[in-house]
């Protein structure tokens, strides 16, 4: 199939997938408003298609109330166990109070004074919130009941120490503090700044209404907030009171008790001997900005039976929900304990209401499909003509730059280096031919450089020695392994008149055809001065004055180590030009030496430089290896270096065998080493063992 008509079915395919997915879309258009419905309405209807394991015989209207059930029991019960845990903090913490005023235990060490100064805000007669500077260490005297002058400063020096123990104990819901001594002096905690005098009487005022009543939700003009009271007296009749005020906001979470359905209103009640009475409330429209919930109120009335089980439920702790009234006036309604001083939490959620959320809902649902039918649709259509005419005509003028282009490909395929493309436009396939026309020269050149390196190579190849010299009492291997197609590592072996027999390794900085050149012009320098007798030293010397003056600025430069062995006398003489010392194995007594001596800088850097001679002998069977930096420089696959106590441990290994069996030994681990990665630079090495 030609690509002009697979273009055109590609382009066809593409869009046709678009048009799959809007029609997945209209599938999931159900479900999607259902989770709409369920989100805005507080509902979980899925439509009719599935119910979420909900029992499909059942009316729809049973469906709705139990889901609506289930979730606001599991709200009730969380904002009961909640207010329940912070009240019982509360209660604990006045008890330890009481203690305290009566002198029943010993106060602990004193801490730090608390620092909570951040909840405390009053409301001028314009209203503006203002910050109110409390005084955490001290307190207000409200009233000064029938205590003589004595008794009340007594009284208030032991209270304070006791209140700032709660305030430290529970500094975010302690808001406020009062202790009253049984000659009827109340203290108010933390202290009020000077200047706030309406709010000293409105707290004084808060103060007489919670006289006597063991909890109570009052409001606080002053500060616009809701407080629920919780006061504590001693068991002995002049025992001390302690009175401590939350805030609501603080008792509650905002989501279990300002965050819900419009349609459910919530209460805060408990019950007693006298019947149930609301402490506070929400209902559908309040404002959480103003007292936060109202205060008081009254409960709706309830059937004997229902009233009989909210009340036993305040007083276990318990929870469950019940339905009340008929027709508008059906209500459910949730309820769940606090499990403390007959405390309690009730929802009421009015059914009708429920019902017409359900279908409004609905309504909503079928509109947002409709709209969605009728946009697909467009879509469709639009999309479909669109792609038909676009595939017609890019399927036709696309192919001929195409083939085109595909013919200029063949030539250079066939070596026809000098075709040129000239795809014309500004799209994608220009952009491709332009680079091809770019590339071609390029190829062009590199192609002619390869085979400029071939050549270079074989070169190379002829200027390295094609054996190593059968000496008796000496056994010599070497060998040189580029990394490139040119190295830059460089080996040589030499046989003298006298029977001696020269060994030299280089490695030239950098590879390819610069460190070749370098290598070659070494190698003749090095070669021209092995007449006569030959000192290592001097031909190094001689050498580097040669080389200097050809590459003393560009920065290049060779190591080199030249040895000449004497196998009759087991001796060997060496110089070092910047290259790491040979290693030697000594297999009598199993140790390492080097054949170091002074260095001196590698060749070609610095003319006039002076190389030593250095000479010793060595025992039968020494094992000499010198070689470039690639053979323990060589990286493995966690990043660590090849080493030379690796080199070493294969001498150790392979001393008894040929100086070939041990140079291949030495190779064959650093491949192994180096891994899929392979090698990264030059390696060269050269055995001497002495016989």
């Amino acid at each position: 199939m030609k690509f002009k008509w697979k273009l055109l079915l590609v382009l066809l395919v593409v869009a046709l997938l678009p048009l799959l997915a809007m029609r997945l879309v209209i599938q999931d258009a159900d479900e999607e408003s259902a989770r709409v419905l369920a989100e805005r309405f507080g509902l979980g209807v899925s439509m009719g298609r599935e119910m979420n394991g909900d029992d499909l015989s059942m009316p729809l209207e049973d469906i709705l109330i139990a889901r609506n059930e289930s979730e606001m029991l599991s709200t009730a019960r969380r904002s009961a166990r909640t207010a329940g845990d912070r009240f019982r903090l509360l209660a604990q913490m006045q008890r330890e109070q009481i203690r305290l005023l009566a002198g029943d235990v010993s106060p602990k060490s004193p801490s730090p004074s608390p620092r909570a100064r951040d909840a405390y805000w009053a409301w001028s007669g314009d209203g503006k919130r203002l910050r109110l500077e409390v005084d955490l260490a001290s307190a207000d005297v409200l009233s000064e009941g029938r205590d003589a002058p004595a008794a009340r400063d007594l009284f208030l020096k032991d209270a304070l120490p006791v209140l700032e123990h709660g305030k430290r104990s529970l500094p975010r819901l302690a808001l406020w503090q009062w202790a009253a001594s049984p000659g009827g002096t109340v203290c108010l905690y933390p202290a009020l700044p000077d200047g706030e005098a309406a709010v000293r009487q409105a707290f004084a005022a808060i103060a007489r209404q919670a006289d006597g009543a063991s909890v109570t939700v009052l409001a606080s003009p002053a500060t616009r907030r809701l407080l629920l009271l919780s006061s504590l007296r001693g068991d002995g009749p002049e025992s001390p009171t302690v009175t401590v005020a939350a805030a609501m906001r603080d008792l509650f979470d905002r989501r279990d008790a300002v965050d819900l359905p419009a349609m459910v209103q919530w209460f805060f009640v408990q019950g007693d001997g006298a019947g149930l009475r609301v402490l506070a409330s929400r209902t559908p429209g309040d404002d959480p900005r103003s007292l936060f919930w109202a205060q008081g109120g009254s409960l709706p009335a309830l059937g004997q039976e229902q009233d009989g089980a909210l009340r036993a439920g305040l007083e276990d702790g318990g929870y469950g929900s019940f339905r009340s009234g008929e027709g508008d006036e059906d209500h459910l309604w949730i309820y769940a304990g606090l499990g403390v001083r007959r405390l309690g939490v009730a929802l009421r959620l009015s059914v009708p209401s429920m019902l017409r959320q359900s279908l409004q809902a609905e309504r909503f649902v079928s509109n947002t499909i409709w709209v969605r039918h009728r946009t697909m649709m467009l879509v469709i259509v639009a999309l479909g003509l669109l792609t038909l005419a676009t595939a017609l005509a890019l399927s036709s003028t696309m192919t001929r730059r195409m083939e085109r282009l595909a013919e200029a490909f063949r030539k250079v395929a066939a070596g026809d280096f000098s075709v040129r493309a000239r795809v014309g436009g500004r799209d994608e396939l220009a952009q491709l031919g332009a680079t091809f026309d770019e590339m071609v020269p390029a190829l062009d050149e590199q192609v002619r450089m390869k085979q400029d390196m071939a050549v270079a190579r074989g070169i190379q190849q002829c200027l390295m020695p094609e054996g190593v010299p059968s000496v008796e009492g000496l056994d010599i291997a070497g060998t040189s392994i580029p990394h490139d197609e040119t190295g830059g590592d460089y080996y040589d072996f030499f046989r003298f008149d006298n029977g001696e027999v020269g060994a030299i390794v280089g490695d030239v900085t950098g590879h390819g055809i610069p460190a070749a050149l370098l290598m070659a012009s070494s190698r003749a320098f090095i070669r021209a001065n092995l007449e006569g007798t030959v000192d290592t030293g001097r031909v190094l010397t001689s050498a580097n004055n040669l080389l200097s003056q050809d590459i003393q600025m560009t920065g290049r430069s060779m190591t080199a180590f030249f040895c000449v062995a004497d196998p009759q006398r087991r001796s060997i003489r060496w110089a070092r030009a910047g290259h790491d010392p040979a290693m030697v194995y000594l297999p009598g007594s199993g140790t390492f030496e080097e054949l170091a001596g002074d260095s001196g800088l590698p060749l070609g850097v610095m003319d006039g430089m002076e190389y030593v001679e250095e000479r010793r002998t060595l025992p039968e069977g020494a094992v000499v290896f010198f070689g470039t930096d690639g053979v323990w420089e060589t990286h493995g696959r966690d990043g660590d270096l090849f080493g030379k106590d690796r080199v070493r441990e294969i001498m150790r290994a392979h001393a008894g065998r040929p100086a070939q069996e041990i140079a291949e030994a030495v190779l064959s681990a650093v491949r192994e080493f180096a891994g899929a990665d392979g090698v990264e630079d030059d390696l060269t090495l050269i055995i001497l063992k002495l016989g």
